[in-house]
């Protein structure tokens, strides 16, 4: 019988609501099974039916569309944690690479599951760029919450000379925070900003950091920073 770790995505808490019933966190399509194993369609049928009778899946919504998820999510956990960590991370690997191959579009939609997968299978380079896409495309839509949590993760990946990285990621963490309302931690990113651009001598980023402290300062009234910074940045 197939794998039923291939049911077994774990999105965890600061990201479940983005992937529930979209076809990778608690529910599954069989078009992404199909491509994430050297399965025959009409072997995949046969094990997705398998499971159906043994009551550890269901279908959901129209069953032509292939849709399937855990009856209970115990049993997703057991599975999950009853194989090897290699193996664990091999199966996301896989999964991983054959959503980036074969599905554009939730690569597109839903960097952040591609994001989990890589950062699951240790793969840190990877995971961080997707962790960013994610983090970006959060706070064009306004998520800023899930936006931080996105950034956090790729803060926690990146190495430690990997300074284009760190400053994408300190700046769009920095703007999530902004909007909203976290000045203290808003400070602090602008802060390591400020030191990531003393650090590498690139007088843009010198002036991008000055002009984010500008924009700081505003909602606080402290006008004389704001000019201060202000004229750093122009200089």
């Amino acid at each position: 019988m197939i794998c039923v770790f291939f049911f077994c995505f774990q999105a965890e808490d600061g990201i479940r609501y983005l992937v529930r019933s979209r076809g990778l966190g608690d529910v599954y399509k069989r078009q992404v099974l199909h491509a994430a194993t050297s399965f025959t369609e009409a072997r995949l049928r046969n094990d997705l039916a398998q499971l159906v009778a043994a009551e550890l899946i269901s279908p959901q919504g129209e069953t032509q569309q292939g849709t399937y998820a855990f009856r209970h999510a115990l049993i997703q956990e057991a599975v999950y944690a009853s194989l090897l960590t290699r193996t664990r991370q091999d199966y996301h690997r896989r999964i991983a690479e054959t959503l980036a191959a074969h599905f554009l579009p939730l690569v597109e939609t839903q960097p952040e599951v591609l994001a989990q997968h890589y950062s699951q299978a240790g793969l840190d380079t990877e995971a961080v760029e997707y962790w960013l896409r994610a983090g970006e495309r959060a706070t064009a839509q306004g998520a800023t919450r899930e936006a931080r949590i996105f950034f956090d993760r790729a803060l926690a990946r990146i190495g430690p000379r990997d300074d284009e990285q760190r400053w994408r990621a300190l700046g769009g963490r920095e703007t999530a925070l902004f909007f909203r309302g976290e000045r203290a931690a808003q400070r602090a990113d602008i802060a390591a900003m400020l030191e990531l651009a003393e650090t590498s001598a690139d007088d843009t980023r010198r002036a991008q950091a000055q002009t984010r402290l500008a924009r700081y300062a505003g909602p606080l009234a402290d006008y004389r920073q704001q000019l201060e910074a202000a004229q750093v940045a122009i200089a």
